[in-house]
Order: C-alpha cells, then structure tokens, then sequence
C-alpha cells in the first residue's frame, strides 16, 4: 500500500513491478480516476519487463487500486491512499 498525506508532483512515489525471466509488457489499469474526480495519476501505462518501475502522482484525497498486468494474465495489485488535512498547529 501506498500512503500520500499531501498532493502534486513533489509527493509522488514509486514501486517496482519484477518477474524472472519476463520478457513482455507490464500493463497499468486502475480506478484512480472515478467521476467525482482524480485521486492519483500512474506513468508509465505500460513498461518491458524483468523489472519495471511505476510513479504515482497523489491528486486528491481519496482511495483506489492500480493493477499490473503481464501478457500472461499474472496480475499484481497495489492499493492507493491519499488523506489530506488541515489545521493549524499552535
């Protein structure tokens, strides 16, 4: 899982996909977009294997998973996380 306490591009934060011997495309899919709006971006959508890296951007505050996917149906999922708070701290 992976938390973010704030958002923008200065709180991104990266995980890394490996499979032995995998040759193929890692792809991303998510539902960090729902209509209320954006709770974290991933790039890149797609990258070759062994060994991949993904970025997430926090957006706004909420929950979602992003999946990633081989050519051959193996899937991994990563839970997201952003909580955003405010106050004043005497």
């Amino acid at each position: 899982m992976l938390n973010f306490y704030d958002v923008g591009a200065a709180f991104s934060q990266t995980f890394n996909v490996s499979e032995s011997g995998y040759l193929g495309t890692f792809t991303e899919t998510d539902n960090c977009n729902p209509g209320a709006g954006t709770i974290a971006t991933v790039a890149p959508g797609s990258a070759g294997g062994p060994n991949a890296t993904f970025t997430v951007t926090p957006q706004g505050a909420g929950s979602c998973t992003i999946t990633i996917t081989d050519s051959n149906s193996h899937s991994a999922a990563v839970s997201i996380g952003v909580s955003l708070s405010q106050g004043v701290i005497n």
